[in-house]
């Protein structure tokens, strides 16, 4: 089980909105093509959702405000539950979420995904994002997600990983601070290299698809904030007014789009090219029948 004051901080984390994924509805047309393009954990979403295209049980584990959930059932039909360790964020999800707009239904359930209250061979589907990043024993998470799916389920894991601690500016900055200031903001304590997920992987599931972008202008272009204060701590000022202004434009509608997809098309090139080495993972998985 996960320790009380994990629970804790990410409680903390909810209630405070530091973690508020933007709950978007679109089945398809251009607005989901764009968001799809612009976020690799929404394209997951829906290519599991399209591959999955009949009622099912679905298990969102680390559901968060269930923004992911929605994404999904505005997709195709399923009853979906989300499975998250912090009542905070369970409780953001309204009755008016859990009815989605082609019939779906979301149940939001308080539990530890290393010992989740299922049935085996229950779900079709399975998707965790931004979690494992947070989960002290990953191995019982994943055997878990064993457990529960049926045979033949399709699964998608977005995880964030270690290896862009081995390059600039992250190396630079731990080694300045002693430790990954930007991953404890987040509470990302149980980060693991990239590799070592894909054997974890490729132990339980039928690996589709593995890919872990090099996520190079990631610190000026998709977390300028969080690299402000930890350029600040480490008394980089001309790096922390860099990322200051970035993360002010950010804020806004017109330049933080701009900032957005300019960041995803840096990261579908590196795909492309091969370039990887970034601190996130995306699988796509089946279990065998």
């Amino acid at each position: 089980m996960e320790p009380r004051n994990a629970r804790d901080f990410n409680d903390l984390k909810h209630s405070r909105g530091d973690w508020n994924t933007t709950i978007l509805a679109y089945k398809k047309g251009p607005l989901r093509a764009a968001a799809d393009y612009c976020s690799a954990k929404r394209r997951g979403v829906t290519d599991l959702a399209d591959a999955v295209a009949r009622p099912h049980f679905v298990l969102d584990a680390g559901a968060g405000n269930g923004a992911y959930s929605i994404w999904y059932l505005a997709r195709t039909p399923a009853f979906m539950l989300c499975v998250d360790i912090a009542l905070p964020a369970l409780r953001r999800i309204t009755p008016a979420h859990r009815q989605s707009g082609v019939g779906g239904r979301v149940c939001p359930v308080c539990a530890d995904l290393a010992a989740l209250p299922f049935k085996q061979n229950v779900f079709d589907a399975i998707f965790s994002i931004d979690t494992l990043g947070h989960v002290s024993d990953v191995n019982a998470t994943l055997d878990e997600f064993v457990r529960t799916a049926s045979p033949a389920a399709r699964l998608f894991l977005h995880s964030e990983c270690a290896n862009y601690t081995a390059r600039w500016p992250d190396k630079a900055l731990i080694a300045r601070l002693g430790a990954d200031t930007p991953a404890e903001r987040d509470g990302h304590a149980y980060l693991r290299m990239s590799r070592e997920l894909f054997v974890l992987y490729s132990r339980r599931f039928r690996l589709m698809s593995f890919i872990n972008p090099a996520g190079y202008a990631g610190w000026c272009l998709g977390y300028p904030e969080k690299y402000r204060d930890a350029f600040d701590k480490a008394g980089w000022k001309g790096l922390r007014l860099v990322a200051g202004v970035l993360a002010a434009c950010k804020r806004l509608p017109v330049a933080g789009t701009a900032m957005r997809v300019v960041n995803a098309t840096t990261n579908h090139l590196e795909v492309f090219f091969g370039f990887s080495g970034g601190g996130s993972c995306f699988a796509h998985l089946r279990k065998p029948d």
